[in-house]
């Protein structure tokens, strides 16, 4: 895009519909087998605590840690110095 001049997103909107399909064309490769090959997700297992970002934070002293320019306050009593936020 950069060699073609492309500086607006209506310009690489426009680029991107004749060059995706010679993309795809050149590039793809088909799948050996069709259908769906997920397996089901084990018993026990949260798949939301698996597939989340994880963020150390330190416990200050008034019980409360800083995230994305906030502060929180943990309730619990604990006697950790950090902590893990799960978004």
């Amino acid at each position: 895009m950069r060699l073609r001049g492309i500086k607006s997103n209506e310009e690489a909107n426009s680029f991107l519909k004749e060059y995706l399909p010679e993309y795809n064309r050149r590039f793809s490769v088909r799948a050996m087998d069709e259908g769906d090959l997920h397996r089901p997700v084990p018993e026990g297992i949260d798949i939301r605590r698996v597939l989340c970002m994880k963020r150390e934070r330190v416990l200050r002293n008034d019980f409360t840690i800083a995230y994305e320019n906030k502060l929180y306050q943990i309730l619990d009593k604990t006697r950790a110095v950090k902590v893990i936020i799960e978004k």
